[in-house]
């Protein structure tokens, strides 16, 4: 592979790398805001825009997944099925890697130590967008400082606005992005799980 492409790939990291929704309700008694809620019904990852939970905060949602992070219980969570293998199979043919998170700085010390345990020397970098906070920047705007040209995502709209800058999107099959089809955008790919991932030289300019 020429030197001249860029082979730094950016990987998410809740739901992508850890199956943090499911573990996030077994920690909370499968309840949000007093109310019953199912993984399948996790169509936002903003609890609170979730159809019947409308009435709880902003606050109240990041208060409730901050709590889960930092407990003892958040080290256990389960990593998503194939991603360190396939992570591990491809930095051996010269691809690197870096995680760009919505996760705030507050979580910053549990989120390196699940990282270290689970995937160690793997990643390079954690970039922390603290989202739906005054300290958030945007997902895109790391990739850009990055010169990022493919991620791997499961948020949907995050990845049209990525696909529409030219960002190749590799999207992992989860509930809330049930919406996409393929003639959403060229450049989103969306796979059923981390073993049918293959990264083309194309994709890496």
């Amino acid at each position: 592979m020429s030197s001249t492409h860029n082979t730094l790939i950016a990987v998410d990291m809740d739901e992508v790398l850890t199956e943090t929704a499911k573990w996030l309700l077994k920690f909370h008694d499968y309840k949000f805001f007093g109310k019953i809620l199912k993984y399948e019904w996790i169509t936002n990852y903003r609890f609170q825009e979730i159809p019947w939970y409308t009435d709880a905060s902003k606050e109240y949602a990041l208060t409730y997944f901050v709590e889960y992070i930092n407990s003892a219980e958040s080290k256990d969570t389960e990593i998503v099925l194939w991603a360190k293998e396939k992570l591990e199979n491809l930095k051996k043919i010269w691809y690197r890697f870096v995680v760009i998170t919505g996760r705030a700085i507050n979580v910053e010390t549990a989120t390196r130590a699940y990282l270290e345990k689970y995937y160690p020397n793997i990643f390079e970098e954690v970039y922390f967008c603290a989202y739906d906070t005054p300290n958030q920047k945007d997902k895109y705007t790391v990739c850009q400082e990055l010169g990022i040209t493919t991620i791997i995502e499961d948020h949907l709209a995050n990845s049209i606005k990525y696909a529409q800058q030219g960002i190749e999107v590799i999207l992992l099959d989860k509930p809330r992005n049930q919406d996409y089809n393929p003639q959403i955008h060229k450049h989103i790919t969306k796979v059923k799980s981390w073993d049918e991932i293959t990264i083309q030289k194309s994709t890496i300019k």
